[in-house]
């Protein structure tokens, strides 16, 4: 269907990524070569599939080769949206539409941004695994077949998703659908605009921004109403509902719902890129490791083989949220996340509200996998046994320890008499100008690497 296709502009795409056009010739070749050398990667991939990963990779070589490789075996690190697809695809393609719009904008942005939309039609019918499934088969076209583009431009409209629609939208199956999004398509995201967003879920996109790169969290954004998008997007990429040049929302899913009928075939010949061999470890799980704590840990405590941390939000209800998700306490979540480097065991929830926790949830879908696993939600607060020896709990848990209110007064009172350290800390200091890494996290979350698979340049 000739009315979806987007026309390639190559020579724009080109001068919005600032990258010369003999040197991405040269780097065709070393990629292409690169690729034959791997046997155990699918070699059948087209010269302009493998252009669009040296694109969004910026002609970084080795970002672009860990692009590659990662898209490759996302079928494995997500083998729910990938079984059954061909069995499955007409349903979650009808399904997909009926409970969403989705809808990429049939004109580029004058910089050859491509224009996508979303927006929430029947949240009362969310089924989230055809959507996942569908999500995938989204992503691989535009990497297969779609048009080569500068980066994507997501809006997602909130309108019809209410708190109590929470509980059926943040599941594990989104969550890990969430993941997927941001961690293993290879695409450069331009901006996430958000629109009609209720004030709690707008709390909840702010925490999970307050972990990732500042570069990133910029890129999401959460707008007034859909009028405040005519500053951001030109009006030729918005749909007439939007007071955009572009056709309706409803006359475009129809469009483009038909066009993903007609592309079973391609569904099927997705099979043919696939790796060989067995799946190397890095692809079964996202390992990496991330630490938490304090200067004087640091400084003066003991030598432990980790930490175990222990919060009760028993106190803590949604009318406290707007108090406590602030920059301040976004900004200290930042800190104690990306900064210190201790390991974490495990850190452990109790008496934590249902919202909450389905925020939890979220943060923990765009975590490094090994990171999220130790964040345990605790329902009960006897499961603290199975975890936690008893003379490791005060007696408020059950435990043969001190009481909570007994242990504060003691560390009060002690931290009370530490002046003379912290005076200290203050000449603990490098000298000389702050290098523009650590002027601005524009790198990486926690300790290794997991965010290099998404490039936000």
């Amino acid at each position: 269907m000739s009315e979806v296709v987007l026309e390639d502009d190559e020579t724009q795409v080109l001068k919005t990524l600032d990258i010369d056009a003999e040197k991405l010739s040269h780097y065709m070749n070393l990629f292409s070569q690169w690729i034959a050398t791997q046997r155990y990667l699918p070699q059948n991939f087209s010269e302009s599939c493998r252009k669009k990963f040296l694109l969004w990779a910026k002609l970084d070589f080795e970002k672009a080769k860990k692009k590659f490789k990662n898209f490759c075996y996302n079928p494995s690190m997500y083998k729910e949206f990938y079984c059954n697809r061909i069995s499955t695809f007409e349903d979650d393609v009808r399904l997909s539409h009926e409970m969403f719009y989705i809808t990429p904008i049939q004109k580029l942005t004058p910089k050859s941004y491509k224009v996508t939309l979303g927006k929430v039609r029947c949240a009362d019918n969310l089924d989230i695994l055809p959507l996942a499934r569908f999500t995938t088969m989204f992503f691989e076209y535009t990497v297969h077949k779609g048009a080569i583009v500068a980066g994507e431009i997501f809006i997602l409209d909130m309108e019809r998703m209410k708190p109590h629609h929470y509980t059926k939208l943040f599941n594990a199956t989104y969550l890990k659908l969430v993941k997927f999004c941001i961690l293993s398509c290879p695409s450069i995201l331009k901006n996430i605009f958000v629109v009609n967003c209720h004030p709690i879920l707008e709390k909840g996109i702010n925490l999970i921004r307050s972990v990732l790169p500042q570069k990133l969290a910029e890129r999401i954004r959460i707008l007034g109403s859909p009028n405040d998008l005519h500053e951001h997007v030109p009006l030729e990429c918005l749909p007439s509902d939007y007071g955009g040049d572009e056709e309706s929302f409803d006359h475009s899913q129809e469009v483009w719902k038909k066009f993903w009928l007609s592309q079973k075939d391609f569904v099927e010949e997705l099979y043919r890129f696939k790796p060989i061999g067995p799946i190397p470890e890095e692809f079964l799980s996202y390992d990496n490791e991330f630490g938490v704590d304090v200067d004087f840990r640091i400084h003066k405590d003991i030598t432990v083989s980790g930490e175990a941390c222990l919060f009760d939000m028993e106190g803590l209800r949604p009318h406290h949220y707007a108090k406590l998700f602030n920059p301040t306490y976004l900004k200290f979540i930042r800190l104690a996340v990306i900064n210190y480097p201790f390991l974490v065991k495990n850190l452990f929830i109790i008496n934590c509200h249902p919202l909450l926790e389905k925020g939890i949830g979220l943060i923990k879908s765009v975590i490094p996998q090994k990171i999220a696993d130790r964040v345990i939600i605790l329902s009960d607060l006897k499961d603290l046994d199975k975890h936690i020896p008893k003379e490791c709990l005060p007696e408020d848990y059950g435990g043969s320890e001190r009481s909570l209110v007994s242990f504060r007064s003691s560390w009060e009172e002690y931290l009370l008499n530490q002046k003379d350290f912290y005076e200290e800390l203050d000449r603990c200091k490098p000298s000389g100008s702050v290098p523009e890494e650590f002027k601005v996290y524009e790198g990486e979350y926690g300790a290794d690497g997991s965010f290099r698979k998404l490039n936000i340049d």
